[in-house]
C-alpha cells in the first residue's frame, strides 16, 4: 500500500494490538505437534510472537524499513474504511478486505488469562510456543530481510539499526 498511496488509512487509530508470529516458527510448532500428537490430543494451541505491537507501531516500522518516510498514517472513520473494503473486496487482488477489517478491530494477542480460561473451559489443555520448546522469533529480527526489497536500492542499502 505504501508504494501506491501517500496516505495510509488506519482503523481505530491503529491502537489495536497484535502479536506477529514468524511462519517458520508456526511450521516448527506444527511439526512438534505432529511428532508428539498423543501428548497434545484434544488440546488447543495458541501461538503468538514474543512481543505485542499496535497496528500503528507495525505500520511505522514497515515505513521506516522500506524508506517510505513521506507517507502519512491517517486515522480513518470506520464507515469510510468499511466502504473502501467493500470496493476492495470486488477487485482481483485486494489490499485490504472486510475480513482484514474485522480482524483489526479486535486485539489479537495470546494472554495468560486466555490460556487459563481455555484450560478451565471445554478445552483440556492449552499450549503455546514455550510448551513446545520453541522460542518465537521477534518481528524486528527477520522483517528487515523481507522488507528490504521494497526500499529504493533493495537489500544493498543498509538501514542503520536493523542489521
Amino acid at each position: 500500500m505504501a508504494q501506491l498511496m501517500h496516505y495510509i488509512p488506519m482503523v481505530n487509530g491503529g491502537e489495536n494490538l497484535t502479536q506477529p508470529v514468524y511462519a517458520p516458527d508456526v511450521a516448527k510448532a506444527i511439526t512438534a505437534l505432529v511428532y508428539n500428537w498423543q501428548d497434545f490430543q484434544g488440546s488447543t494451541v495458541m501461538l503468538g510472537g514474543p512481543h505485542e505491537y499496535s497496528y500503528r507501531e507495525i505500520l511505522e516500522f514497515v515505513l521506516d524499513i522500506t524508506g517510505f518516510h513521506n507517507r502519512t498514517l491517517v486515522s480513518t472513520p470506520l464507515p469510510v474504511i468499511e466502504m473502501l473494503c467493500k470496493f476492495s473486496d470486488k477487485t482481483i487482488n485486494p489490499y485490504f478486505t472486510t475480513d482484514n477489517l474485522q480482524q483489526m478491530l479486535e486485539d489479537n494477542v495470546v494472554t495468560d488469562e486466555m490460556k487459563a480460561s481455555m484450560a478451565n473451559g471445554d478445552v483440556t489443555n492449552c499450549f503455546g510456543f514455550e510448551d513446545l520448546g520453541i522460542v518465537p522469533t521477534d518481528m524486528a529480527k527477520v522483517s528487515s530481510d523481507y522488507l528490504s526489497r521494497f526500499r529504493s536500492g533493495g537489500h544493498f542499502r543498509k538501514i542503520q539499526g536493523y542489521h
